[in-house]
């Protein structure tokens, strides 16, 4: 016997408490996945902008060590949204972040100065003479000794030491301290 379109809609019920369970849970597990691939990926994004900093400074430096100071000077610019890097006289670029990271840099002693979200980057220029260290004075003297980048809760901090020219990268957990010796 078949039932009439009037007869269908006076048994169809709807879902039961158990079904509606079951959806809620799932759709609670979907979005619980989503949520940490998306910070997965801001912060691994955020990681590589660090570390590509990190490398192309370090560079810099042992090519002003062996090529002379020209050779290193790193200029960090804006380029349609995204930070670049031009080394000494290249006319290439290096993309340092981009895509929902945002970096500050600084000279100062104040390292509590942290981009909101929204900011724009900015850019700067590092210089390193021969012997390693940050140049201060001349032509192409540094503007800056340090790098704040955010993406999203993650912050990470690239500091340059003047007096010694070393390089370091680290994730910023608490407002960071300034450095020593520079």
């Amino acid at each position: 016997m078949m039932k009439t379109d009037k007869q269908r809609r006076l048994n169809n019920k709807g879902m039961s408490i158990l079904e509606l369970l079951l959806f809620m849970g799932i759709a609670v597990m979907i979005m619980a996945m989503v949520l940490i691939s998306y910070n997965v990926i801001n912060r691994s994004s955020a990681t590589k902008s660090m570390n590509r900093l990190v490398n192309v400074l370090r560079a810099a430096r042992l090519d002003a060590m062996s090529k002379g100071q020209e050779a290193g000077v790193v200029q960090l610019m804006l380029d349609g949204g995204n930070v670049v890097a031009r080394v000494g006289n290249s006319t290439s670029t290096e993309l340092i972040c981009g895509g929902g990271v945002i970096m500050t840099s600084v000279w100062s002693t104040d390292y509590s100065v942290v981009p909101a979200a929204g900011a724009a980057s900015n850019g700067g220029i590092i210089s390193f003479n021969t012997n390693g260290k940050v140049r201060t004075g001349g032509s192409n003297a540094s503007t800056v000794n340090t790098f704040l980048m955010v993406s999203g809760s993650k912050q990470y901090i690239v500091r340059v030491y003047a007096e010694t020219g070393a390089v370091e990268g680290l994730p910023v957990t608490a407002p960071p301290a300034a450095p020593e010796g520079g």
